[in-house]
């Protein structure tokens, strides 16, 4: 059988926004004189998590890392329940592969009570035979085992696997086990995709098949 396990931060919703946001609101709230921006490099390779024990490790504060972290996801839950939109063409492209009989899971460093909130809000849920949360699981896309545990609890071989990932990363790591990948560009990856000649898309409107 067929799967394809789709990233969901910057792949099936538009969200980068959100992150950049808070984690700005919450350095300032901290009186950090720093910026999302100045750490994005490193921040997108982290879930919420590791960028909470990073922020407490890093700067002098008095809140823990699960205090920031609590912070970080009430904030964060609010904008993913009213502000986060869905990648162009997601819907038809997920009723496309339900009627030709792919698997379909989410695999997402994102926390798992937020990821539900958007796949909830646009009834996306149905559609999926699992979610992957590596922040929920504490650990993260940067070990490949992970996507090997994905394929191994789907019951998928990476032969018949596709990932769509806008991480560069985690292209790197599912490419490691055998897995086809396809990228979601945008103006931070466009060039490491052109450069590891990563084949790529804006978003789902590209795959959809022309009806007869």
């Amino acid at each position: 059988m067929k799967t394809y396990i789709f990233d969901l931060d910057d792949t099936l919703v538009q969200s980068m926004f959100v992150w950049e946001t808070v984690i700005d609101e919450i350095f300032d709230r901290l009186g950090i004189e720093t910026s999302f921006q100045a750490h994005k490099e490193h921040f997108i390779k982290m879930t919420a998590s590791e960028v909470c024990v990073y922020i407490a490790e890093t700067y002098p504060i008095e809140q823990t890392p699960d205090q920031l972290y609590l912070d970080l996801m009430q904030r964060v839950n609010v904008h993913y329940a009213q502000d986060v939109k869905l990648t162009e063409g997601v819907i038809p492209f997920f009723e496309q592969c339900k009627k030709e009989g792919i698997q379909m899971a989410v695999m997402t460093s994102n926390n798992e009570k937020t990821a539900q909130i958007v796949l909830n809000k646009y009834h996306l849920v149905p559609y999926l035979s699992a979610l992957f949360s590596m922040d929920s699981m504490k650990t993260s896309k940067r070990d490949p085992d992970m996507f090997k545990y994905v394929l191994d609890t789907l019951h998928a071989t990476p032969q018949e696997t596709t990932v769509f990932e806008d991480s560069m990363y985690a292209i790197e790591n599912a490419t490691s086990m055998g897995m086809h990948c396809i990228g979601m560009v945008n103006d931070f990856n466009r060039k490491d995709f052109k450069e590891h000649h990563i084949p790529s898309i804006k978003d789902f409107r590209e795959l959809l098949k022309k009806k007869a």
